[in-house]
């Protein structure tokens, strides 16, 4: 069913404000976000991008957008993108995590320092497409990354970097394009000194006993081969196929 408003005279409520953003529904989101543009509208504290960017409704945030910039309303174009919910995510994270590339492609290019906002957690949004296993979103998260040196937003509060969250997500594929693009990660630990090797081998399928790099190994080596770790990505991807 359509979002709607009971009283048509009456100013959208945060509740006709979230069912519009769920539907995608402009004509009420347009009344909603001349006032109420980083007002939550919901018990996340998400507002009307958030909602919109994890429906992956990319016309509705394009419109929005669009009349924002073409006003002088840009500032609050700006603030309304950077707003947190509760958990200190941006719209941005929320795309990331299902995968709104063309919304987050318009995101960025209204604002780029969007790429570096941490939650409460110090998650960026490429931290989120890692984990949620997004590939062309971590893509194009890291190609826009490519110009900070060194790369920024690639670990979270506790150490665990990007290529903890896929290996942890079970997206090997994935995994292994982070590895191309970033292979330090490949020896980095956590704060308790977990690395994605320690990960790979607490995976029953990940490793055969009795050889060289066996679990009870391959924890006390200090020399992991690059091309073994890869290896044992790869056995883990097609175990899971």
């Amino acid at each position: 069913m359509e979002a709607s408003i009971s009283d048509s005279n009456d100013p959208p409520s945060c509740g006709d404000a979230y069912r519009a953003a769920v539907h995608g529904n402009l004509q009420i989101l347009m009344k909603f976000n001349a006032r109420e543009l980083t007002s939550p509208i919901n018990i996340w504290g998400g507002t009307i991008f958030h909602v919109l960017a994890l429906n992956c409704h990319t016309k509705a945030v394009i419109e929005l957008l669009n009349s924002l910039s073409s006003s002088s309303s840009s500032m609050s174009m700006i603030n309304g993108l950077n707003t947190k919910n509760f958990n200190g995510n941006i719209p941005l994270h929320e795309g990331a995590r299902v995968g709104a590339l063309e919304i987050a492609k318009l995101m960025v290019r209204k604002e780029e320092s969007l790429l570096h906002e941490r939650n409460s957690m110090g998650e960026t949004p490429l931290y989120w497409a890692a984990a949620s296993g997004q590939k062309a979103m971590l893509r194009f998260l890291a190609m826009k990354n490519s110009s900070f040196n060194p790369p920024a937003g690639l670990r979270r509060n506790d150490g665990s970097s990007i290529l903890h969250a896929a290996v942890m997500g079970e997206f090997y594929g994935l995994a292994l394009e982070i590895m191309d693009r970033y292979p330090d990660l490949a020896i980095v630990g956590d704060k308790d000194g977990i690395t994605v090797p320690h990960l790979l081998v607490r995976s029953p399928s990940s490793f055969k006993s009795g050889t060289f790099y066996s679990d009870i190994n391959l924890l006390y080596s200090f020399f992991i081969p690059l091309a073994l770790l890869e290896l044992v990505i790869y056995f883990c991807m097609y175990e899971h196929l």
